[in-house]
């Protein structure tokens, strides 16, 4: 059998696993708000105001925002990056990780 056959069905396949995933996700974090259940606790990200982070969201495609954390209100938390402000719903936060400088890594 020939490889490029089945090349794009592999290809296909893994999108489709990556897609059902990804809906998975989303339907876990709007079942637990729906619950009550807060995801992601407000008092942990406000550990991070001021610092440079990687912050990584379930919504479209898993994005992740390389943003300064500037306030975290009521459910939403504000990231902002030369000037532009980002505004993201703390329940589709998966993930916050402090970004690290260069400069402190070297020594």
């Amino acid at each position: 059998m020939n490889i490029a056959v089945f090349a794009p069905w592999i290809f296909v396949s893994i999108i489709l696993m990556q897609r059902r995933r990804r809906q998975e996700a989303i339907k876990a974090v709007i079942a637990a708000a729906r619950k009550g259940k807060k995801v992601m606790n407000s008092e942990v990200v406000r550990r991070f105001i001021g610092k440079k982070c990687d912050v990584s969201t379930l919504t479209n495609g898993l994005e992740c925002y390389h943003m300064t954390v500037v306030d975290v209100t009521d459910n939403w938390l504000i990231l902002e990056e030369k000037g532009a402000e980002q505004v993201i719903n703390l329940e589709y936060v998966s993930k916050i990780v402090e970004i690290k400088d260069k400069a402190k890594k070297n020594d």
